[in-house]
């Protein structure tokens, strides 16, 4: 309980304006990535979220937030996804 509290005031220091700039710029890439998709681009809309991902990998917000959620580790968090569930060297962005 006490690593859940201590990890929630972290999170409280995440600066929240770049939060929410980053939430605008996944939810506008989504729309783009559906477009590509839709439009028979798979290679493009892979490599757009690929890219993606490795620049917003490196940001400090993102950083920031790993440093939080390493607080929890050792508890168990049932349904919790990880960022590295997902290995897009194998499965494919349109495919989701």
């Amino acid at each position: 309980m006490l690593q859940m509290q201590n990890m929630q005031a972290c999170m409280e220091g995440v600066d929240q304006a770049a939060l929410q700039a980053l939430e605008l710029r996944s939810s506008q890439l989504d729309n783009e990535l559906k477009s590509l998709c839709a439009s028979g681009k798979r290679d493009e809309a892979q490599q757009l979220a690929i890219s993606f991902g490795q620049e917003i990998a490196k940001t400090s917000v993102l950083q920031e937030m790993k440093r939080c959620g390493e607080m929890m580790k050792g508890v168990a968090m049932p349904n919790m996804p990880s960022i590295k569930d997902t290995d897009y060297s194998v499965h494919h962005v349109c495919d989701n």
